[in-house]
């Protein structure tokens, strides 16, 4: 039995893909890599300015993802601990992340909708906005939008 020493409350964790690792986010603003064999601390990724909420792997492991109470969602090399892109368009809090699983595309989903990002680039594709009532509209940055019939 392994136990991980992650200070404060605990948001998301998240093993990844091989079972090797494992990450958590929490109230402390930080994103953890554990691994899960020894069960030392690998990484510290630094850099929300709030409660990191939800935590992912990229599919060929290679990348963290993390989305926070700050409005962004950050990415992350894994090995290095670098900070590759910090995404930003959301007004609210981020809830949940997560790669395609081709890993070429990243999913946020918050207050405000889900948004849609390009990974290699981190450029913003599309937003997606779902309303009470069941209606929906998705938009891109350049303008073009779908919607439900009365969306």
């Amino acid at each position: 039995m392994r136990t991980f020493k992650h200070s404060g409350s605990v948001n998301s964790v998240v093993f990844s893909s091989d079972g090797h690792y494992a990450l958590s986010g929490g109230y402390d603003k930080k994103v953890r890599l554990w691994n899960v064999k020894s069960g030392r601390l690998v990484h510290t990724f630094y850099g929300h300015r709030d409660s990191v909420l939800s935590v992912n792997f990229s599919p060929d492991g290679h990348y963290v993802l993390s989305g926070s109470w700050d409005n962004t969602v950050r990415l992350w090399n894994k090995d290095t601990g670098k900070l590759i892109h910090t995404l930003k368009g959301h007004s609210g809090d981020i809830y949940s992340v997560r790669f395609s699983p081709d890993g070429k595309r990243i999913l946020s989903a918050g207050a405000d909708g889900i948004f849609l990002w390009n990974t290699e680039t981190g450029e913003h594709i599309a937003r997606m906005i779902l309303f009470k009532d069941g209606e929906w509209v998705t938009y891109t940055p350049d303008g073009y939008f779908i919607a439900s019939p009365t969306g």
